[in-house]
């Protein structure tokens, strides 16, 4: 098997570069895609799919072993896995637990309210940035609704069809981004922007600021980091008060499988899922680099073997987070096309909100006009088709 490292950074390039050396007979077996990507990869038509590959080659799968909230990503509306879950990750809450000891505080925050009480009290004592934040969609954005089984956009985010509409500047995500701009004007929080040298994760680890929301994939760097004498954890996401705590959704990529090769190859790829999906290689890759286990059955074997022992321990707070209850429709995930440009134009009005130049509900309602545009020529593009 050869590999190619074809990592570009923007995700839509990718996709289409693969989609158009599909057209030309130049695509690869595999092809290793954002977790944004699913919609354009379900309509693409070039894709062999994980369930009927592994049906054909004759290897059993227990597909019920994958964690539910991963498996609802990549899935069609029947349950049938699309791609195979790889790098996956998660967002937590990082608390230097240090930091709250030094302000009396014992208790860990379940809600964004009590985290405010927290910053404040730990202002009072003395700290001086409670909380780092940048602006990142897949967590404030996609995570504040999910968790809190609100939609984000109709067809229960998109996946029962391509005509969707965002609903962003009227739910919970209003509330989320006014929260944000008020701990920024009243300096409870601290705005890490692109160009502020260090990122809110960086800011964290360096026991700059008391706590950040970030994926479970820094976690390894951040336990680098982090100065010896500073004691931290990660817990999970708050909620907002008044709404009933879900799970988290999956982040990270997956291994497509393109069309256009012979049995040998397509022999030669199952076999490569399947091992892939051995409770030990789950483990082994987990280990190796901070993602966490996409199936019960890798997870299971980490927690035997003592992988969340010691200073990792924390880590399946991330697990625990995905595993939290069962899926509903607004709990898979977002199933929307172009969606590196949706967050894209996100991230362009929160900074506006941020900077002053616009109100937050005038951000948010201009994002939604400038959202349904691109899901609009979306689903212009693939007239006619519909989601598996």
């Amino acid at each position: 098997m050869k590999l190619i490292n074809a990592m570009m950074n923007i995700i839509s390039s990718r996709l289409q570069n693969a989609i158009a050396a599909f057209r030309s007979n130049k695509q690869p077996a595999i092809l290793q895609v954002f977790e944004i990507g699913t919609a354009t990869m379900m309509l693409s038509g070039a894709v062999y799919p994980a369930y009927q590959l592994m049906e054909d080659q004759g290897v059993k799968v227990d597909w019920n072993d994958y964690v539910g909230s991963i498996k609802n990503y990549y899935a069609d509306t029947k349950g049938n896995l699309w791609s195979f879950p790889f790098n996956s990750s998660t967002f937590v809450l990082y608390v230097n637990t240090t930091m709250f000891e030094k302000a009396g505080i014992k208790d860990m925050p379940n809600t964004w309210q009590e985290l405010e009480a927290d910053m404040r009290q730990m202002k009072a004592a003395g700290v001086k940035c409670t909380h780092a934040y940048e602006i990142s969609p897949a967590n404030q954005w996609e995570q504040t609704h999910t968790i809190a089984n609100v939609a984000l956009a109709t067809n229960n985010n998109g996946y029962d069809g391509l005509d969707t509409k965002l609903l962003y500047d009227k739910s919970i995500f209003r509330n989320h981004v006014a929260m944000l701009k008020n701990w920024l004007d009243q300096g409870l929080a601290t705005y890490y922007r692109p160009k502020s040298g260090l990122s809110s994760r960086e800011a964290f680890g360096h026991a700059e600021c008391a706590t950040y929301a970030g994926s479970i994939a820094g976690y390894g760097a951040t336990l680098e980091e982090m100065p010896k004498d500073q004691s931290w954890k990660v817990i999970p996401l708050p909620t907002h008060e008044g709404y009933t705590r879900h799970n988290t959704s999956v982040g990270g990529a997956s291994l497509w499988t393109f069309k256009g090769f012979d049995a040998k190859t397509y022999k030669g790829v199952a076999a490569f899922y399947a091992w892939l999906g051995k409770p030990e290689q789950q483990k082994a890759f987990s280990e190796a680099t901070g993602y966490i286990p996409t199936t019960n059955s890798g997870y299971q074997l980490m927690l035997d073997s003592g992988s969340y022992s010691g200073p990792r321990e924390s880590m399946r707070v991330a697990m625990e987070s995905l595993r939290y209850g069962e899926p509903t429709p607004l709990t898979r995930g977002m199933r929307l096309g172009n969606m590196a440009q949706l967050r894209q134009i996100v991230t362009e009005e929160m900074e506006k909100i941020f900077a002053g130049t616009v109100s937050v509900d005038d951000g948010l309602a201009n994002g939604v006009r400038r959202s349904n545009e691109v899901l609009a020529r979306f689903a212009q593009g693939y007239a006619g088709k519909q989601l598996p």
